[in-house]
C-alpha cells in the first residue's frame, strides 16, 4: 500500500495467487493525495489513509486486519496509527494525530498511557507478539535536522496506548556493544533506520540485520540483533561492531564462521518453518544495492543463555519448542 514514484500514493492494491492478476481496492489514483481520517477509532468508506512512503511499519493481527503507523509525505512525517479492514474495505484512524512532526513523547519505562507516543517516524523496524501487541524499533525524523532513534515502543491494539519498553530516550544514541552472546550487560544497538525487519522466531523475539546512520547513504552495519520481548533486553549475536564491514562471501552454498554479508540497510529478513533466518537484498554505502540471499542458523548457546539465566527451567523447553534447530551459528 502507498508508496512513492515520483509521486506520494495512498493505494492498496490485491494480489490473487492463483490468477496471477492485481486488484486495486481502496485509496485513491491521485498522487500526493492527504487523506481523510474521519472519527477517530471508527472505519468509515469516507476515510483514506494519507500518502506516504518510506513506510516499513505495518502489522497483521489474528483477526487479518493490516496495521500501518507513519511514513512520510511531501507535508512531514506522520505518527498516526491506522488499521485497514480487509472484509469490509474500511479504514479507520486509531491512535495519534493528523498533524506532521508529531515529537515524541515517552512517558515512563514500561507504563503505558494515552499521552505515550513515539512521534512522527520512518523506516522503522516493527513485528507483533503473539497477544494484542505491536512493536516498532528505531526509525528517523527530520522536523529542522534529520535525526534517529533506538528506542522500543509497544502498543496494544485492544486499549490503542503506546508504551516505551526499550531503547533510549536520546536522539543518535551510540549504543552499547560489550561482546557477542553477552547478557550480563546491557547491550544495545547503536540508532539505525532502515532497519525494515519484520522476522520474529517462536518466542516472540524480534531479530535484524544492520540498518543505517545516515539519510546520505553512507555508514551501514552488518551486525545481528535479537530483541526478546519477555524481557526488553538486547543480544549482539554476530556481525561487526564497525560500520561499512566489506563482508565475507565465502562459497555459494556453503557455511562457515567466516561468512558475513557486507554492512546494508534496507534489506528484507524472515524466519522459515524450521527457524533459520533469511537476509535479502538491502543498500550498501553509497547506495550500492544488493540482490543477495543469506541464511543464518542461531545458535540456541547463544540465545537461549538468556533464558538460562531468567528462568533456568524453561532452557530445555524452549530450545526445543522456541528454536527447533541445530546447533550453529553461521551465514550460509
Amino acid at each position: 500500500m502507498g508508496g512513492y514514484s515520483g509521486n506520494f500514493l495512498n493505494d492498496v492494491w490485491k494480489y490473487d495467487i492463483t490468477i496471477n492478476q492485481w486488484t486495486w481496492i481502496s485509496g485513491t489514483s491521485i498522487a500526493n493525495n492527504v487523506g481523510n481520517y474521519g472519527t477517530k477509532n471508527i472505519p468509515g468508506t469516507n476515510n483514506i489513509l494519507p500518502c506516504n512512503s518510506e513506510n516499513s511499519c505495518s502489522w497483521v493481527d489474528s483477526a487479518n486486519n493490516v496495521w500501518v503507523f507513519g511514513g512520510m509525505n511531501p507535508s512531514g512525517v506522520l505518527d498516526a496509527m491506522w488499521r485497514y479492514f480487509p472484509s469490509t474495505n474500511m479504514w479507520a484512524w486509531e491512535s495519534g494525530t493528523s498533524n506532521y512532526y508529531v515529537p515524541r513523547n515517552s512517558g515512563t519505562k514500561n507504563i503505558p498511557a494515552a499521552s505515550n507516543s513515539p512521534g512522527g517516524r520512518f523506516v522503522q523496524g516493527c513485528w507483533n507478539d503473539d497477544a494484542a501487541n505491536l512493536y516498532l524499533y528505531g526509525g528517523c525524523s527530520y522536523p529542522s535536522n534529520i535525526f534517529f532513534y533506538d528506542d522500543v515502543w509497544r502498543f496494544n491494539i485492544n486499549n490503542k496506548l503506546w508504551t516505551w519498553v526499550g531503547g533510549s530516550t536520546n536522539i543518535d544514541y551510540l549504543g552499547i556493544q560489550n561482546s557477542i552472546c553477552d547478557t550480563i550487560f546491557s547491550n544495545m544497538p547503536q540508532y539505525r533506520f532502515e532497519v525494515r525487519s519484520k522476522a520474529k522466531d517462536n518466542c516472540n523475539n524480534f531479530w535484524f540485520l544492520g540498518g543505517s546512520v545516515n539519510y546520505a547513504g553512507y555508514n551501514q552495519w552488518n551486525d545481528l540483533w535479537v530483541y526478546e520481548t519477555n524481557t526488553d533486553k538486547w543480544i549482539w549475536v554476530g556481525g561487526s561492531s564497525s560500520q561499512n564491514g566489506s563482508g565475507s562471501y565465502g562459497i555459494k552454498g556453503i557455511s562457515s564462521p567466516l561468512n558475513q554479508p557486507p554492512s546494508r540497510g534496507g534489506s528484507y529478513n524472515w524466519f522459515d518453518a524450521t527457524g533459520n533466518l533469511f537476509v535479502f537484498g538491502g543498500d550498501g554505502p553509497g547506495f550500492d544495492f544488493y540482490s543477495d540471499v543469506w541464511k543464518f542458523v542461531p545458535d540456541p548457546n547463544c540465545v537461549s543463555y538468556l533464558y538460562n539465566q531468567h528462568r533456568p527451567h524453561r532452557l530445555i523447553l524452549l530450545k526445543r519448542h522456541c528454536f527447533m534447530r541445530k546447533k550453529c551459528d553461521r551465514f550460509f
